[in-house]
């Protein structure tokens, strides 16, 4: 969330800046409803999966999951260990 307060501020200068606190107020509002509107959205969209997620399923997303986990682990090792040596 920091990141894009970032960027908008800097943008936001490079257009001509904000140049008072209600221009300010407009912003951050915006960004809030914003996000607020992205996660209400993502909610009911995970909402409508879950009633077609059967412990099966759940399972394979899970062991699927770990070994992405597992993969991105050993990629990360195996660089460390690379710029070791």
């Amino acid at each position: 969330i920091f990141g894009i307060f970032a960027v908008i501020g800097s943008a936001g200068s490079a257009v001509g800046g904000i140049e008072s606190y209600a221009e300010a107020f407009l912003l951050l509002a915006g960004v809030a409803a914003g996000a607020a509107l992205w996660w209400f959205g993502l909610a009911r969209l995970i909402a409508g999966f879950r009633t077609r997620l059967t412990q099966e399923r759940l399972r394979m997303i899970n062991i699927a999951a770990g070994l992405l986990l597992l993969a991105c682990g050993a990629a990360l090792l195996g660089a460390g260990v690379y710029s070791a040596f």
